[in-house]
């Protein structure tokens, strides 16, 4: 699945999101100028503290 928020301005705010049975991937550039990127990277088979649930 992929999902996309904001501008196709790369100077102007926006996210995407990849996601797959096994993983999920984001990217998020909420600040304008595209100076200030966060991603995430999660593997849901091997997420951190997964078996203490």
């Amino acid at each position: 699945r992929f999902g996309w928020a904001g501008s196709l301005d790369r100077q102007r705010p926006q996210y995407f999101r990849v996601q797959g049975p096994t993983f999920l991937l984001e990217y998020d550039n909420s600040r304008n100028g595209g100076t200030h990127i966060h991603s995430v990277w999660r593997d849901f088979e091997q997420d951190f503290g997964y078996h203490l649930l």
